[in-house]
């Protein structure tokens, strides 16, 4: 059961609804039950003039009803104020015919419980079946005359699967208790048979509203709070922010002011760190500006690099070194982690940064272990087997501790004996 289906009828316009509804239709129960002592001609004249109290009466809990049904519906966990004019059963000619089809649905379903026959019970039956749905077509729709289309009721049938067998069965007991108390209850605790039935059907109208929530995606109701909604608002808001962004970073870059762009962006992408790196680059590579684009590339990579995401960071490298021959990492560390995601088709990228790697970090303590790799991919990958034999020699003679190490050994003397076999 919803958090809500025991608010709706103790917020202040629910209790109102009931107050008026239990005390309204207790007066006319009454004034109904002593016209029928009276002539033919004065019973038929007194259930007339009562028709219209009655439309108000139980018109305005019934458009009460509605408006916790499609609030639900709409994923609304608390009670709300109905909209101006929400209560009104005068307000669209399509309640007096919602309830008028109610009615009728009770009317045959007494009828048909008092034997009145197979007709009555057919008749009975199908609008038991079909008036719930109509209830939630006008409930929901933007345009209540529109919603009493009947594609409209059989699209909630359809739409609404197994679980509309269960809201027809809630919304339909939630009416039968308004009718039997209308009809069965006397006494002076009317009021409060019938302010405990319209208690009642507003909690069945808010679990028939849950129900709807549950198929909303079948349904295709507009909802205003649940997950999925929230989720879409939230990605629509970044796209929004990001597309302002992009065009903010454009107007600079095409005044060559990089550094301003640059601190731009990352003060937007630091506020949620960085996040939303991925979609940054995929937005920059699109983007006019060059230089703003690997920027971002170079400091984008050392954050997947540090979240041991290397495989996607070596993506990202490739990608800027197609783009500008250039192109350099922006620490040593990055490159030894990203050339160590290199197949045999990326071995000339992971060459080009490592035979630029003394040059480009002149400070580092892995230019030994750089060079080792660079003579690995041209002795095993790149045919460059004279090349790679040098670069064994230059480490053995200028990185005497390195050549010591088991590793560098190993490879070396295996690569010179299948040198001179």
């Amino acid at each position: 059961m919803p958090r809500s289906a025991l608010t709706y009828p103790v917020t202040a316009t629910g209790g109102l609804t009931v107050a008026i509804f239990a005390v309204g239709g207790a007066l006319l129960t009454w004034l109904e039950r002593f016209a029928v002592q009276g002539p033919a001609e004065f019973v038929f004249a007194a259930h007339a003039l009562m028709l219209p109290a009655w439309l108000a009466i139980f018109g305005q809990l019934h458009c009460y009803g509605a408006v916790v049904l499609r609030a639900v519906a709409r994923g609304h966990d608390d009670p709300a104020p109905p909209p101006i004019g929400a209560l009104n059963p005068f307000g669209s000619a399509a309640i007096p015919l919602v309830i008028g089809a109610v009615a009728a649905t009770a009317w045959c379903a007494d009828a048909a419980a008092n034997g009145a026959g197979g007709a009555a019970t057919v008749i009975a039956a199908l609008l038991l079946a079909t008036t719930p749905a109509l209830v939630a077509a006008v409930a929901l729709g933007d345009n209540a005359t529109s919603a009493l289309d009947p594609r409209h009721s059989i699209g909630v049938i359809a739409h609404g699967g197994v679980a509309y067998a269960m809201f027809a069965a809630v919304v339909a007991s939630g009416y039968a208790c308004l009718f039997w108390a209308i009809w069965y209850a006397g006494g002076l605790a009317l009021p409060l048979v019938l302010a405990a039935a319209a208690c009642v059907f507003l909690v069945t109208q808010s679990v028939g509203g849950a129900i709807l929530f549950a198929r909303r995606n079948e349904l295709r109701i507009d909802t205003d709070f649940s997950p999925e909604q929230d989720v879409a608002h939230a990605v629509a808001e970044n796209e929004r922010e990001l597309v302002e962004l992009m065009t903010d970073l454009h107007r600079l870059a095409a005044v060559d002011r990089n550094r301003q762009a640059y601190a731009r962006l990352d003060e937007y992408l630091a506020r949620d760190r960085y996040r939303n790196d991925a979609r940054a680059h995929d937005a920059l590579r699109q983007f006019q500006g060059r230089t703003l684009r690997l920027e971002h590339a170079v400091h984008y990579i050392e954050r997947l690099v540090a979240a041991r995401n290397a495989s996607a960071a070596w993506a990202v490298c490739k990608r800027c070194i197609d783009e500008d021959e250039a192109f350099r990492p922006l620490s040593d560390a990055s490159v030894i982690a990203l050339v160590s995601q290199a197949t045999d088709a990326d071995a000339p990228y992971a060459a080009t940064l490592l035979a630029d790697f003394v040059r480009a970090y002149p400070e580092s303590s892995l230019h030994a272990n750089a060079l080792f790799r660079l003579a690995q991919l041209q002795i095993d990958r790149l045919d460059q087997r004279g090349d790679g034999y040098e670069l064994l020699a230059h480490i053995e003679r200028d990185y005497p501790r390195f050549a010591a190490l088991a590793a560098f050994r190993d490879y070396a003397e295996r690569a010179r004996a299948d040198r001179t076999g």
